[in-house]
């Protein structure tokens, strides 16, 4: 083999070489493009299922609460007879009912409501026609799970715990 020939074929397969080379970071960059938007797609669905996740515990940690109620005895008439009902499977803690009226506060002691059960809380002290502001009933209680929600007339429930964050209504 001469020296000419072995130098041409070394170039030749350089070439082949290098071109190959080009070929496999091109691939390889294609691949790394491909698996970038997996990831990204893996990124978003896990996300989401993450926001399904704390939206399903938010509705089962306030699927209790939100089978309690608070009305009126008399929707048309302002008195003090309130009707709190537990429609859940388990029994409410610490209930406990605040009428508040222009420049008062009148609260129930706590007690429990069983399940399936009606209670009519009266004698708070309130009666009407109020002038100006209307007053308003607050119902607070604690769910078989420990956590302290609050209920409006309006059917507003929120929760409440930790009571440091409990609003400023209170009379405790």
């Amino acid at each position: 083999m001469s020296l000419t020939f072995a130098t041409q074929l070394t170039a030749v397969a350089t070439a082949a070489l290098a071109m190959f080379a080009v070929v496999t970071a091109a691939f390889a960059f294609l691949a790394y493009r491909k698996q970038t938007q997996e990831v990204g797609i893996l990124i978003d669905q896990n996300r989401e299922h993450q926001q399904t996740l704390e939206r399903e515990a938010r509705e089962r940690r306030g699927a209790q609460a939100s089978r309690v109620f608070i009305s009126l005895e008399n929707p048309g008439e302002r008195s003090d007879r309130i009707n709190v009902t537990n429609t859940s499977e388990q029994p409410v803690y610490n209930v406990k009912i605040q009428w508040i009226a222009p420049g008062d506060v009148h609260s129930s002691q706590p007690g429990t409501i069983l399940p399936g059960d009606r209670v009519t809380f009266e004698g708070l002290g309130v009666s009407g026609p109020f002038k100006g502001d209307e007053p308003f009933a607050v119902l607070t209680f604690r769910d078989a799970a420990g956590v302290t929600w609050e209920r409006l007339l309006n059917g507003d429930l929120r929760e409440i715990t930790p009571k440091s964050e409990a609003p400023s209504l209170r009379s405790d």
